[in-house]
């Protein structure tokens, strides 16, 4: 992580956030055709779980937990650069970079945005249903009420909202 972006007079930081759903594809696809601009730095954030606080706790609990976090680091990585392709697929002329952070997905993008000072957050909806919202809660909700810059949240097309 030592190659991340800075802000300057001269460009902007982008952050999109993104996770391994087809909607991450829209969002993408959305941010090339409507937000980016040729000096932008856009910077593609994912985060996957890490190591269970309770691995320090039983050595047998720890070496599954690392396993199980590596694997999801990997899983992370490759959904990066599966959406870095993609964005570069679409004639973007802003630079791209990637950013995998271990940690609860909601927490670790506001935190990554604030970090390194970006212009702007753009996150993805699912179009979760009240009832789902309201158990598993809602990463963009989060990032708007807690990012200090602003929140674009660009709505899956129809054809990817998910059944409530």
């Amino acid at each position: 992580m030592n190659n991340l972006p800075t802000p300057a007079e001269d460009h902007r930081i982008v952050a999109i956030a993104v996770d391994d759903l087809t909607t991450s594809e829209s969002v993408v696809d959305w941010a090339a055709q409507n937000y980016l601009q040729p000096t932008d730095v856009a910077l593609l954030i994912n985060a996957h779980p890490g190591p269970s606080p309770l691995s320090h706790h039983n050595p047998s609990y720890a070496a599954q937990s690392n396993s199980l976090a590596h694997a999801a680091q990997r899983h992370s990585r490759a959904t990066l650069a599966h959406l870095e392709r993609r964005l570069r697929g679409t004639g973007t002329r802003a630079e791209v970079r990637v950013m995998a952070l271990a940690g609860e997905a909601k927490c670790a993008i506001v935190d990554a945005a604030e970090r390194v000072g970006a212009s702007v957050l753009i996150v993805g909806s699912r179009d979760l249903g009240k009832m789902s919202r309201m158990v598993l809660g809602s990463v963009s909700q989060y990032c708007m009420r807690h990012c200090y810059c602003p929140v674009i949240v660009v709505k899956p097309p129809p054809d990817k909202v998910e059944a409530h």
